[in-house]
């Protein structure tokens, strides 16, 4: 399901989901975005993660592949989406496409990555890295 079916059909939408857009950092939260919407991503309708410490999993992931100072990756995630006002997803598997390739990464959720990972980038805020995106 694209980003842009979940909004069509929100009301039907009962249990865990697999969703695919493109994620991406505004204002320093990460957010899942309809492909189709990408040239407009920060008007686009999205799906924000509940976890936002997951962006220092991400760039501890892109790193190595070259990944520069963005995050702007086609993405499929797996999880439960709260219907609020911004819908909020719970991750509880995610997958990244590298760029310019059609590999797909299996992201890290171990909760113990993930604050091995916080740890390792949050001192600096680890917003540099996203900078680029986040303003």
């Amino acid at each position: 399901m694209q980003v842009c079916e979940y909004y069509k059909f929100k009301d039907n939408i009962i249990g865990p989901i697999k969703i695919t857009g493109h994620l991406v950092l505004i204002e320093n939260e990460l957010i899942l975005v309809d492909s189709s919407e990408i040239d407009d991503f920060k008007n686009a309708k999205g799906i924000k993660a509940s976890d936002q410490s997951l962006k220092y999993v991400l760039r501890d992931a892109l790193l190595p592949l070259g990944g520069d100072s963005s995050i702007f990756h086609k993405a499929t995630l797996f999880g439960v989406i709260e219907p609020i006002e911004v819908p909020t997803i719970q991750i509880q598997q995610m997958k990244i496409q590298e760029r310019g390739s059609t590999d797909w990464l299996n992201v890290n959720m171990n909760n113990k990555h993930i604050e091995h990972c916080k740890t390792k980038y949050e001192p600096d805020d680890g917003f540099d890295f996203f900078k680029e995106m986040g303003d």
